[in-house]
């Protein structure tokens, strides 16, 4: 008997392939759909809260550039934005829905919150690490124009 990992069951193996084809199919969207949206991060700050204004919650306010890549006007579109540190490691990830619309070869400025935790590391990281030392990945998900089209995922 050979010591080491046991042979791989079929249903292991099937699962590895499903996982592989869905992650490529995934992959293939978001390579398609930043032909059409790109965003990008210019501004990263931190705001405490002020219970005076009424503001209960820490926050971390970032500002992206989104440019309408596509010859038709946008509607709203969703995608996930990831946040990296110098090495490719991931800090913080969070979806990105964006209903506000876009013409046709715009570019404009919309600024985010995300919620402040200081308890967890990933948020304090995020905070403390300047906007320059991180890396940035925009997957977009879906777009959907205002003549009616889509692209993307249907989930």
């Amino acid at each position: 008997m050979r010591k080491g990992k046991p042979s791989s069951f079929p249903e292991e193996k099937e699962a590895k392939r499903l996982a592989d084809e869905a992650a490529k199919k995934e992959a293939a969207v978001a390579a398609e759909l930043s032909k059409h949206v790109m965003v990008a991060p210019f501004k990263k700050s931190f705001h405490k809260a002020n219970y005076r204004n009424y503001e209960y919650e820490d926050k971390i306010i970032v500002a992206f550039v989104i440019e309408n890549k596509s010859n038709k006007d946008i509607k709203a579109f969703k995608g996930e934005t990831i946040f990296k540190d110098a090495f490719g490691e991931p800090i913080r990830s969070t979806t990105l829905t964006y209903d506000e619309g876009i013409k046709a070869g715009q570019k404009k400025n919309w600024y985010g919150e995300l919620k402040y935790n200081r308890f967890m590391s990933d948020h304090q990281k995020f905070r403390d690490t300047e906007l320059e030392n991180m890396k940035f990945e925009w997957k977009p998900k879906a777009i959907i124009f205002t003549d009616g089209s889509k692209l993307g995922l249907d989930n």
